[in-house]
């Protein structure tokens, strides 16, 4: 009778379709008791155990079929979500029906929009941006950054939210890995505040997680390391009922079009887009100097590498906005921003990408749109306001057509 009692509160787990073995959940270190302490509301709520379920009846990734993909990877103008907003509605989707199926753990990284209503981490979990890495570092996946843990204790905690806006997520799917493979893995797993639950990642061969509540939406997660190394490299998202359009972001604010350039960066299995978006440039050219040919040479390896993960879909390059230096300041930034859209210009056609000149469609004067009533573009005259980025946005949506993107 216990073990249907048991079965009221299961949750369905599974890496690569088998099923993980569960045990009693070790007790908490002192990291873990100092998690809870400043994250009060990850803490459990329920009392039963939890057991697994076979994992054929939760089969992943999910298809969708006639759902259009769109993956956007560039820097702060793109992160945000005001621009992409925008061009969704002026595509005909809206922002409603529009849903990521994937999305990188940058959990409170400043300027980014995540799918969550809330998270909470403990110190010990370190993030790793690709452009921001040592060159020919490695270990980085089309998401162009992971987050890491290797002391036990370490805690994170993601609340997806139980309202209205949550559209009924079913599952997630979590993809890491791991420094050394055959390092033992255990982790501590709540969902929905039910009762913490161990499972072994040890197997070498398993790179993915699945996790479900046995009923009902998913609302929230809380992963504790027991023992071992854990890196994640992105998150999947399962939806009881498709939306319109998947978009993925994986934009970050500072963002070069060089963090493609690390070795082995391979794509997200499963993920199949209809149209890519390539938005570089503002900060390629930061610095005293600017080499337009070795610009050219980075530029060229970073399309291949992203050629190579996102196949033959439909891709569109964005070059950056128009800036202009301050007063006695160098260097010439309108002047530079010219030079690297002449140069992704050129280069999309060798890869069968289209071009959007985002500083011509601005009338190349930043200063013209910061003056504007409502402004459109922020003081630093660098960055757009969000009007300035739904101005942007419609100007790309009518250069670039849905129907017309939407066929690679």
């Amino acid at each position: 009778m216990a073990s249907f009692r048991t079965l009221l509160l299961c949750l369905a787990i599974s890496v690569f379709g088998t099923t993980l073995g569960l045990a009693q959940s070790a007790p908490p270190t002192d990291a873990f008791d100092a998690f809870l302490a400043n994250c009060p509301q990850s803490q459990v709520h329920a009392s039963v155990g939890a057991v697994p379920l076979p994992a054929s009846a939760n089969p992943l990734p999910p298809a969708y079929p006639g759902v259009a993909r769109i993956g956007v990877w560039g820097d702060s103008h793109t992160a945000s979500g005001h621009f992409v907003d925008a061009l969704l509605t002026a595509w005909g989707f809206g922002t409603a029906k529009a849903l990521p199926a994937t999305f990188p753990p940058a959990f409170g990284m400043v300027g980014l929009r995540l799918p969550l209503r809330d998270h909470c981490q403990s110190s010990g979990w370190k993030q790793q941006i690709a452009h921001r890495a040592s060159p020919n570092q490695g270990g980085f996946s089309a998401s162009l950054m992971h987050l890491s843990a290797s002391s036990p204790g370490e805690a994170l905690w993601l609340d997806f939210g139980d309202g209205p806006g949550q559209r009924g997520l079913q599952a997630l799917h979590l993809r890491f890995g791991k420094t050394d493979p055959k390092r033992a893995l255990v982790l501590g797993l709540s969902v929905n505040h039910a009762a913490e639950t161990l499972l072994s990642l040890t197997d070498p061969t398993r790179s993915a997680l699945q996790i479900r509540p046995p009923t009902g939406p998913l609302t929230s997660v809380r992963l504790r390391l027991v023992t071992g190394q854990m890196t994640l490299h992105a998150l999947d998202l399962v939806y009881q009922n498709p939306p319109n359009v998947l978009v993925d972001v994986f934009s970050t604010p500072g963002a070069l079009a060089s963090g493609w350039n690390q070795p082995g960066l391979g794509a997200l299995p499963g993920a199949r887009y209809d149209l890519v978006i390539f938005q570089y440039g503002t900060n390629d050219a930061i610095g005293t100097e600017f080499d337009p040919e070795g610009y050219t040479q980075s530029l060229r390896q970073s399309l291949t590498r992203f050629r190579a993960v996102v196949g033959n879909a439909r891709c569109i390059l964005i070059g950056p906005p128009d800036r202009v230096s301050h007063p006695a300041v160098n260097p010439p930034y309108g002047l530079r921003h010219l030079v690297i859209s002449r140069i992704q210009d050129t280069l999309s056609r060798e890869f069968k990408c289209q071009f959007w000149n985002w500083q011509t469609a601005m009338g190349g004067n930043i200063q013209r749109w910061a003056s504007a009533s409502p402004p459109l573009a922020q003081a630093d005259l660098t960055h757009l306001t969000g009007t300035g980025y739904a101005q942007s946005a419609r100007l790309f949506a009518t250069a670039q057509p849905w129907l017309a993107a939407n066929k690679p």
